[in-house]
């Protein structure tokens, strides 16, 4: 009777342990599969990560938009204050790095030879005629650009930087015979597009500079790029 119960225990025993060995292995697998999944997850969550930032830059490395979709002219002439209709020339292909660069000139005709001499002689310059360049504009939305990184970039190459804008720009003083040009430097807000303002050849006026800057920045909308992204497809 003695050994039948020993014998009985002993099996059970051995079925405890493989049991027990069972489970531990299950409990290995389980875990194996756990940490496959988790890392799994964290690859498409990476993935999703650069989603989101794609879409954050607004567009693809290598799109261009068209300046009459992003600026367009009759705003663009009411901001300006411009008494005849600006037009824009796209000059976006012989800056193959920049998302769109626009050529803001003045409407209206040329003056004729003699009132161009006769303006030169009494002003000493002649000024933006009509079809002359007011402001030129650099646009940048397939880059992420942040205000720390454009106030480094500033400070290193000697520029200043002011908030008349209502944002952080940088500014750019370059010598234009015995005046000075401008151009303005600045993040977007809405879009996050990088914006660089240049005035045109015959412009010394800083506040026109700022003007073609806001706007810039009142015609930049998140819309506008998605607008003018899906007709450039």
């Amino acid at each position: 009777m003695l050994n039948r119960i020993t014998l009985k225990h002993a099996l059970l025993g051995v079925c405890v342990v493989s049991m027990c060995l069972g489970a531990c292995s299950n409990s290995e697998d389980a875990s194996a599969y756990i940490r496959e999944r988790a890392a799994e997850a964290e690859k498409d969550n990476a993935v999703a990560a650069a989603a989101v930032i794609s879409v954050e830059t607004a567009l693809e490395s290598d799109k261009d938009l068209a300046c009459a979709d992003v600026l367009p002219v009759e705003e663009l002439t009411e901001l300006l204050e411009e008494k005849e209709q600006v037009t824009l020339s796209d000059t976006t292909a012989k800056n193959p790095d920049s998302t769109a660069t626009c050529s803001i000139r003045r409407g209206g005709k040329p003056l004729d030879t003699k009132t161009q001499e006769r303006l030169a002689e009494k002003t000493g310059r002649l000024g933006v005629m009509g079809g002359d360049e007011i402001c030129n504009m650099t646009l940048y939305c397939s880059v992420p650009a942040d205000v720390d990184g454009l106030k480094q970039r500033c400070e290193a190459e000697k520029s200043l930087g002011n908030h008349t804008l209502g944002v952080y720009a940088c500014v750019k003083v370059t010598q234009k015979g015995e005046h000075d040009g401008y151009s303005y430097k600045f993040i977007d807000e809405d879009t996050k597009c990088m914006v660089l303002m240049r005035g045109g050849p015959s412009v010394i006026e800083e506040p026109v500079v700022q003007a073609c800057s806001r706007a810039a920045m009142k015609l930049l909308t998140p819309a506008v790029l998605e607008t003018a992204f899906t007709q450039g497809e």
